[in-house]
């Protein structure tokens, strides 16, 4: 009880919640030491006499899981010495739960009572024998006042809604042909919110015609005024009685009757008529545990799968609706009324037949087709082994593995390196399980998940979850991985380059994420990579239908489900968890004006942005540039920084060096807020009118003011901040004044992942809320496992909005926002010189230089004192793995830094990048552009570095 184990990270977890927060969350080697954490904490919570797993003083095993057993036979009754069901009959306690809650504990030689109470076991202790136990349960469970011991669970008015009584929120869930394709979570006061979500989901699967809780005018349907359902196909009326297994009057096993069409008139083993749906409902029960398989309007359709499951879980002793010919049985199961036992099954062959022999199950379960999908019959679809070779230059960088287009699809280059992450995933990740498969849209995308699909179910996946079209932005494939179905998903692949450029001769990406959403450490890809160079066989099925990416559904591919899903459902839930989104819809339609642009670069964050900021917070259309997804991003290059998101750029009145343009008559309409996303969405640069703020400072102004955020302030305030070495040390200053724990990282969004999931690793220490970021453009917390552009741009409306309280006051722009931030902590002046495309032998040595340099510290030049010189280390707090050779910095005193490293992220050639950091704390110099304050320092390092000798680079590719 409270322990489970974690797939990603190979240990049990001990986990315990109390009135909506974790108290406990701890990872432990040995199962038994997690259970009696999980122990210790209920003692302290609830006391005594809560039940544990383990009796306090001996340390026996009490079993949760039999707290309500009861005996299966008079052995055994007589064993706990009771009575047989006669004796039981003239009990004060009625016969039907006479020993409920009663067990005997061998160990113990003792009577072990147990009551829920308030939804949990509780131990009223252990008795010497049976009958003081069941009077310590009977005076316990006695009825009190008028209303009895305890209330009703809580009960919604809506359709699809459920209370989840542990965790005290709405569950809306819906099930479409056997796959649940709705199940979120909702806060209380959202039952209506929810309500609405699923009228969304059960419109789009199951069309006009779906049982929905409001009409188009947002009109609520009364359940008890609802109306009966007429089927025009056949002039009956389908009434909304609940019939489960009903006799047939025709007895020709069809399903319908010459006299009638109601549920009531089939006879099928395994379904059910819901009255929510207004469909048959398959189910089978399997070692104790009812599977679902789905929700059908025929009822043949729902009987086939049940039979094909009936197969597969209990082979020749399986009970049938049909033959493997095709033809009708008749199966009843009569009870004997004395005695409960159930008798053997009468099987007669009617002269109905179908051409459903061949259908076959999923693993772990039958999933149907959508319609445009039929199943192949047996022996159409096979599993074949590509002979193969290994392929050079498949190590993945920083952020997965990146190849120029014609280099992927190149023979079976991305065949390869597919099964290779095949091979490395351990089988239980593989075989029946559930993963994620999207892009960012980019050129070759469809292609490539058509080919990952084949592998994918040619290595015994289960399900696959796509994005409608193949895309889903990085940060959205984490939250579907972590949210969707409770988390269910084993990992995702990501096809992207992130914010390199798209297109035929353009780049191509593909990286895999945990089960915990986080991107693939180090020691998986390296593993990746082994496996591609020794690489002989590739699986494939073959002859398999193509998935239609464009259209919800399910489509079955040989034993595995494909499940094309909405991509920003599941996201959108995630980010109204962290922010206010009544707030900020309230502030953009302030009265005394604002106005939000923001630029998708034709990449990914089109869609989220229409929903999120379009559909949810009001923006008008006009908010939004290049706002469709385009598989070579409309020829832009997706990095959202001052060179490549130009049009933004002059939108918010900067010059491409981040200077203000000079205000004149026709420029006066610039809006308050600018913000744009890379390729995958999980960038972001923010700009005020006028002015262009620093991701370094981002960051920083983010974390003096998280109290602006709910996300950070409904968990008691942020905890930590984090930073990639190169990022500025703005929010140093920040954590410094505030308390802050701080953590300096390699360059990679992975090293903030062990930072997240500590406790859950073995950490000793708990750094979440977190507030992550890099001077790439990347903004974070723990909500998921990756950087977001999105959130980010949520979180600086936050910021606005805080500092602007007051919605007819003139507005607190940006830009005196910052300004004040730097008046209180100071201002560190920073910029980014990249190199693009440099000749890799020559940054090679250029770094070599470095690492052995001729200078050193003590030594004066132009002013500047260089103090020290090292190749940043780093040593994981969590799990103590190590990174060396993360970049070399030339630090000067007063705060002044120069870092060099290379950029794992490009695609050919190496990327040299230079960052640059002055600190100055005095106001009167702190509104000077950074251009003119970094130029000698630049120079100097530059000088030092001999850059222009080693890599004959005389001017950066862009400066940022």
């Amino acid at each position: 009880m409270g322990v489970h184990w974690h797939r990603a990270n190979k240990r049990w977890i001990a986990e315990v919640r109390h009135q909506g927060t974790r108290v406990l969350y701890k990872s432990f080697v040995d199962e038994r030491e997690a259970a009696l954490a999980v122990d210790d904490m209920l003692r302290q919570i609830f006391g005594e006499a809560i039940l544990t797993n383990f009796h306090k003083a001996t340390g026996v095993f009490l079993d949760p899981r039999q707290a309500f057993a009861m005996p299966t036979d008079e052995k055994e009754m007589d064993d706990m010495g009771g009575t047989n069901s006669t004796s039981n009959s003239n009990s004060n306690i009625p016969s039907h739960n006479a020993n409920a809650g009663v067990s005997f504990v061998q160990a113990l030689s003792k009577y072990k009572a147990v009551i829920k109470q308030h939804g949990r076991p509780l131990l009223l202790g252990l008795f010497p024998t049976k009958s003081q136990a069941l009077a310590a349960i009977k005076e316990k469970t006695a009825p009190v006042g008028r209303g009895g011991m305890a209330a009703a669970p809580k009960q919604s008015r809506f359709l699809g809604l459920s209370w989840d009584t542990h965790h005290k929120r709405w569950m809306a869930r819906l099930h479409h042909e056997g796959i649940r394709v709705l199940s979120r979570t909702f806060k209380e006061e959202m039952e209506e919110e929810a309500a609405r979500v699923y009228d969304q989901y059960a419109r789009r699967y199951h069309g006009e015609e779906a049982l929905v809780n409001f009409d188009h005018n947002g009109v609520f349907l009364d359940p008890k005024n609802r109306v009966t359902r007429v089927d025009t196909s056949s002039n009956t009326t389908n009434t909304n009685t609940s019939t489960r297994n009903c006799s047939s009057s025709s007895g020709n096993g069809s399903g319908s009757s010459s006299s009638s069409n109601t549920p009531g008139d089939v006879d099928y083993r395994g379904l059910s008529w819901s009255k929510e749906m207004q469909k048959w409902h398959a189910q089978i029960q399997v070692a104790g545990r009812v599977y679902n398989l789905g929700y059908h309007s025929n009822p043949e359709t729902a009987a086939l799968l049940y039979d094909a499951a009936a197969r597969e879980h209990h082979g020749a002793r399986a009970r049938c609706n049909f033959d493997e010919q095709g033809m009708r049985t008749n199966v009843r199961i009569k009870l004997n009324n004395t005695a409960g036992a159930m008798s053997r099954p009468t099987t007669t062959t009617t002269s109905t037949s179908h051409s459903w022999g061949w259908l076959r199950p999923v693993r772990g379960g039958v999933s149907p087709l959508s319609s445009s999908s039929p199943l192949a019959p047996p022996g159409l679809n096979k599993i074949t082994a590509l002979e193969t070779t290994p392929v050079e230059g498949m190590k993945p960088g920083t952020s997965g593995l990146r190849k120029k287009v014609k280099v992927v699809r190149d023979g079976l280059y991305l065949h390869n390196f597919v099964q290779a992450l095949f091979d490395t995933l351990p089988p239980h990740e593989k075989k029946g399980a559930t993963m994620v498969v999207s892009g960012d849209g980019r050129y070759y995308n469809r292609e490539a998940i058509q080919i990952i699909i084949e592998i994918a179910a040619a290595n015994g996946v289960g399900r696959l979850w796509i994005g409608k079209g193949g895309i889903m932005s990085t940060p959205a494939v984490s939250a579907v991985i972590r949210e969707r179905e409770g988390g269910v998903a084993v990992g995702g692949i990501i096809l992207t380059a992130s914010h390199n450029p798209g297109g035929p001769e353009e780049d191509f990406g593909i990286k895999y994420n945990m089960g915990n959403g986080e991107p693939a450490l180090e020691a998986f890809t390296d593993a990746v990579y082994a496996a591609t160079l020794n690489i002989e066989e590739v699986q494939v099925l073959t002859n398999c239908p193509k998935v239609n990416l464009d259209k919800l559904g399910v489509t079955r591919v040989g034993d595995m489900v494909v499940e094309v899903i909405d991509p920003v459902q599941d996201y959108l839930a995630v980010l109204k968890e962290a922010f206010d989104f009544d707030l900020l819809k309230a502030f953009i339609a302030r009265p005394g004006g604002f106005k939000l642009v923001f630029d998708a670069m034709h990449g990914v964050a089109a869609p989220y942005a229409q929903v999120v900021l379009g559909q949810e917070l009001g923006c008008p259309p006009s908010s939004f540039l290049h706002p469709d997804s385009k598989e070579d991003f409309g020829g832009l290059h997706p990095d959202p920084n001052l060179a490549y998101a130009s049009d933004l750029v002059k939108t918010m009145g900067l010059l491409p060096s981040g200077a203000p343009v000079p205000p004149s008559a026709d420029s006066e309409d610039v809006p308050d807020l600018g913000a744009a996303a890379d390729g995958d969405a999980d960038r972001n640069m923010i700009l005020g009118k006028r002015f262009f703020v620093t991701p370094s400072d981002s960051l920083a102004l983010i974390a003096a003011n998280a109290e602006a955020i709910p996300f950070f302030r409904d968990q008691g305030g942020l905890k930590t901040v984090a930073r990639s070495m190169p990022t500025s040390q703005a929010v140093d200053r920040v954590a410094k004044a505030k308390g802050l724990n701080c953590v300096e990282t390699p360059t990679g969004w992975k090293y903030f992942g062990n930072l997240m999931d500590a406790l859950a690793l073995g950490g000793k220490e708990e750094y979440n809320p977190i507030l992550c970021g890099e001077e790439s453009f990347g903004t974070g917390s723990n909500h998921v496992r990756e950087k977001d552009g999105l959130w980010a741009v949520l979180a600086w409306l936050s910021v606005l909005a805080h500092h602007n309280p007051e919605g007819d006051a003139p507005l607190k722009p940006v830009s005196a926002i910052v300004q004040e931030h730097w008046a209180a902590y100071g201002r560190n002046y920073y910029c980014r010189y990249d190199y693009e495309t440099v000749d890799a032998d020559a940054a090679n040595a250029m770094m070599a230089h470095l690492r052995a340099p001729d200078f050193m510290p003590g030594m004066t030049i132009n002013g500047f004192t260089l103090t020290e010189v090292d190749d940043f280390a780093y040593t994981d707090p969590v799990d103590g793995s190590q990174a060396t050779k993360q970049g070399v910095r030339l630090i000067f005193g007063d705060g002044t830094r120069a870092v060099f490293r290379l950029s794992g992220t490009g695609s050919t050639g190496a990327t040299v990048r230079m960052y640059l950091e002055k600190y100055e704390p005095d106001v009167t110099k702190q509104g000077l552009p950074s251009s003119e304050v970094l130029k000698p320092l630049a120079d100097l390092a530059i000088k030092l570095a001999r850059l222009e000798e080693f890599t004959g680079r005389t001017a950066p590719t862009v400066i940022t």
